[in-house]
């Protein structure tokens, strides 16, 4: 009966602390844990970490909205997105120091390049359907 105890807390424990992981982050959270690595990156002062969190989380949620959006199709989220990411960029100018900026433009062109790479990886990986025609047959 004790063993059966064990095993079943074990189990439980288990299954809880997987849930934790598969849960996704609130756009707050989000937002923070973005604002906390510009912090450090870029050696924001602590009025700066108030008005970058203040611009990251109205962002994150307001992408987060576009995202549920099911009256959007695909393009449409990602140009809104895009908006949103163009409108952030144009905010920080604006919080950032010249110096500051240029390192948030290096590190944000250097996530673009590995997205890129990822993404050109996984196409490459990706079989093609099965019903697409060969290239013999075009």
């Amino acid at each position: 009966m004790k063993r059966m105890k064990l095993i079943l807390a074990t189990v439980i424990l288990s299954l809880t602390s997987f849930t934790s992981f598969t849960q996704e982050k609130t756009p707050e959270e989000r937002a923070k844990h973005l604002t906390e690595k510009m912090t450090k990156s870029l050696l924001l002062s602590t009025d700066q970490q108030a008005k970058v969190l203040t611009l990251n989380t109205g962002i994150a949620q307001k992408n987060d909205a576009i995202r549920k959006n099911v009256n959007m199709n695909k393009e449409q989220k990602q140009e809104a997105i895009k908006g949103n990411m163009d409108a952030r960029k144009s905010n920080l100018k604006m919080i950032l120091n010249e110096e500051q900026f240029k390192k948030f433009e290096k590190i944000e062109e250097k996530r673009k390049e590995e997205f890129k790479k990822k993404h050109n990886e996984q196409k490459q990986q990706t079989p093609p359907p099965a019903d697409a025609p060969k290239p013999d047959e075009l």
